[in-house]
């Protein structure tokens, strides 16, 4: 018997080669080649802004960028995935169980995605069950084809190859194996395909293969290449345990029934013969019948009146020793319903301790959610993530440990990347601003300096200049009157000092505004009043003035420094926390 492996390289070369190493006569024969999607269309910095990344293959987990960063939380279809993912820098991997995406789906840590982003790499033609059940549960789904697949085409030589060759069983591991195996082989030669046996990872192929044809289809517990040998293993041992078992052989009597003679002589003879014989024959069954009887009763022990005491009294006994053994049996049950209490509340004490942490934790999240939404101190919410995941580490690992301490380490990732705000810092130079305020030159009304030179009102004494005579005499006149006196220069429209006093009023307002948006992290707010304050110093103040312009000079400084943080609407391991409760 020959084991026809038909996994791409090389996963079905190592399993073929495993096989040959336990005695079990195997051959690899790759239907599907596995073609990388050049190139890649995921970077790292893709991945870091996912929550969740789910791997379905093993080349899908080595088809994404490597080193994988530590920010998302991983899962993977199957053990032999997660191995992958394992390899390529992922810490922890949440494996399905059972190995399909129906498993995944199952696993709590994916029952509550709401709002979360989720990036499926797998290769083209997949699924669907994912991304469409994951939405459904709301999160924002992207599916990257990391590969394509493309089928070999085989000749009839190499399908009687493996007639030759004894096959009789072929690994299938997947819907699109199946199908390539099917579309690939002659039709000649289907007949001949559809009596092997198929060992299949899930029930779900296992209904695929049953639909295209298959009889003789057996489920193993996985796809990996342990499932494999597991299988194999198991079957050596029933084939020992038959060989030793003794062959029984039951030979069955033919019966040959008499040849019925030609009738003789008809008559009296006949019916003479007939009657004797059945004489003859119930004389034999009577002497059978005593002899018997006979044989019977000499066969049968001779019991006296003493025996039968005997007996009674040893019954008697035996009796006692029963009720003796029933209330030692009652006791027993005591007992063991005792041990069975203590037991109980050993175990509750046991999942008490074991719940502190828990509690602990959870607080610890729940403490650093509000530090870092209500004052948006990174620091602080830091160090509390930190102490959780110390918290954490004390329990026995489990899926919900390692998915909570994985949303833990993205959360502190993503802090981590976010900028260093120091608020106190902001908020003394905009307190050094205001105090400023006041020394600031702000635009008032300066007049020019007068026209000093006189007119020149003397009369002429040439008739001629009658003309410029009588206007002398008219400003002369109108001089009594009317003062009109020139400047040198234009006089600008400036600030009265009741407006000066509300304009530096305004200013501080619009200083103590930036300082509560600072503090509420309010980005828009902040840099409105700033600007709104550069503006009024820009139209109603000097611009020589070197108060003004180092008052300026700061507000530009503050205008640059940012003031939010960009977070998401909640930490992911708050959610943990309240799933754990």
């Amino acid at each position: 018997m020959t084991v026809l492996v038909i996994r791409p390289a090389p996963q079905g070369q190592r399993l073929a080669d495993k096989l040959n190493q336990q005695g079990i006569n195997a051959l690899a024969e790759p239907l599907l080649d596995i073609v990388p999607v050049t190139p890649v269309p995921i970077s790292v910095e893709q991945l870091t802004s996912q929550q969740w990344v789910i791997a379905v293959s093993v080349a899908a987990a080595e088809a994404l960028p490597s080193p994988l960063p530590a920010g998302p939380r991983y899962a993977a279809v199957g053990q032999a995935t997660a191995d992958a993912l394992s390899a390529a820098g992922a810490s922890a991997v949440l494996v399905a169980e059972p190995a399909d995406s129906e498993g995944l789906l199952a696993q709590p840590a994916l029952k509550k995605v709401q709002d979360e982003h989720i990036l499926i790499a797998r290769g083209d033609g997949g699924r669907e069950l994912l991304a469409s059940t994951l939405t459904e549960r709301g999160a924002e789904v992207t599916q990257v084809s990391l590969y394509q697949r493309q089928r070999r085409q085989l000749t009839a030589e190499q399908v009687l190859g493996w007639q030759d060759r004894q096959v009789e069983t072929v690994v299938v591991t997947s819907c699109s194996l199946a199908d390539a195996l099917l579309a690939t082989t002659p039709p000649p030669l289907h007949d001949w395909l559809l009596e092997l046996q198929l060992l299949v990872p899930s029930a779900r192929v296992a209904k695929h293969c049953h639909q295209a044809g298959f009889g003789r289809v057996e489920i193993l517990s996985g796809a990996s290449d342990d499932a494999v040998l597991a299988y194999f293993e198991k079957e050596k041992v029933a084939m020992t345990d038959e060989r030793l078992e003794p062959e029984v052989t039951a030979s069955e009597s033919e019966y040959q029934p008499p040849v019925a003679s030609k009738a003789g002589k008809k008559g009296g003879s006949t019916a003479l013969a007939l009657l004797a014989l059945l004489l003859a024959a119930g004389s034999l069954g009577w002497s059978g019948w005593q002899y018997y009887q006979a044989r019977h009763n000499a066969a049968l022990p001779q019991v006296s009146v003493a025996q039968v005491n005997t007996l009674q009294q040893q019954l008697q006994q035996l009796q006692g020793q029963l009720q003796q053994f029933g209330h030692g049996r009652q006791q027993d049950q005591q007992q063991l319903t005792t041990l069975r209490q203590q037991l109980a509340e050993l175990q509750s004490a046991q999942r008490q301790q074991v719940s502190w942490p828990h509690k602990e934790a959870a607080m610890l999240v729940r403490m650093a959610n509000r530090r870092l939404y209500l004052s948006q101190n990174l620091p602080v919410a830091e160090a509390l993530l930190q102490d959780a995941d110390a918290t954490l580490k004390k329990l026995p690992e489990d899926s919900d440990i390692l998915a909570w301490r994985q949303a833990i380490a993205a959360d502190l990732a993503n802090l981590q990347a976010q900028p260093n705000i120091d608020r106190t810092d902001l908020a003394m130079q905009l307190s050094g601003l205001r105090s400023q305020v006041d020394q600031l030159v702000l635009n008032t009304v300066k007049l020019p300096e007068l026209d000093q030179a006189k007119p020149d009102l003397q009369l002429s004494d040439d008739s001629g200049d009658w003309r410029e005579n009588l206007k002398r005499s008219w400003r002369r006149f109108a001089d009594d009157f009317i003062k009109v006196r020139k400047r040198q220069q234009d006089v600008q429209p400036m600030l009265s000092p009741s407006h000066q006093a509300y304009l530096r009023e305004a200013l501080k307002l619009a200083l103590d505004e930036a300082e509560l948006a600072m503090f509420a992290g309010d980005q828009v707010r902040y840099q409105a009043n700033l600007r709104q304050a550069k503006q009024w110093l820009s139209t109603m103040a000097s611009h020589d003035a070197k108060v003004n312009q180092a008052f300026i000079s700061g507000l530009d400084a503050l205008l640059a420094k940012p003031v939010s943080l960009s977070l998401p609407k909640s930490l992911d391991s708050l959610r943990m926390a309240e799933d754990s409760q």
